[in-house]
């Protein structure tokens, strides 16, 4: 499962970095791209991901026989939503959705807890970096058709 975890991790990882290097860009101009954010966290999870990756085969001669683990497939299924949020609501929706998502159902909280969060840090990301830095965002394909 560690196996199947780290390769999925690495795949996201590699369509972070060419997203937002082909069609947002790094940086220009003195400020960042659209790209910025997508690129620096592509770079860590792969990173993290070669080390384990290097870990695993390093302590392990045999393979275990798979089994599902709810618990550690949990990030790689949000980093599957994630991306899927993003290609279809954009960014700001998309932080929005999924924090309430995280929330209310990995979490337990409240709905109303849920959704008071979940608006006021997407009104942080996006005054940060859509309004303070003009890090354009990409709009998703629902948001380009509204």
């Amino acid at each position: 499962m560690e196996v199947v975890i780290v390769v999925t991790e690495i795949v996201l990882a590699l369509i972070w970095l060419q997203q937002g290097i082909m069609n947002y860009g790094f940086w220009e101009g003195g400020k960042p791209q659209g790209g910025f954010v997508p690129i620096i966290f592509a770079l860590v999870i792969l990173i993290f991901a070669l080390v384990i990756t290097f870990r695993i085969f390093r302590h392990k001669l045999k393979i275990n026989p798979f089994r599902f683990n709810r618990a550690a497939a949990i990030p790689v299924f949000s980093a599957v939503g994630g991306v899927i949020l993003i290609q279809l609501f954009g960014i700001a929706p998309a932080v929005f959705l999924f924090n309430v998502i995280w929330m209310r159902w990995l979490s337990k909280y409240s709905w109303t807890r849920s959704l008071l969060v979940s608006l006021i840090f997407t009104a942080f990301v996006y005054g940060v970096f859509r309004l303070w830095l003009r890090v354009p965002f990409p709009t998703g394909v629902i948001m380009e058709l509204i």
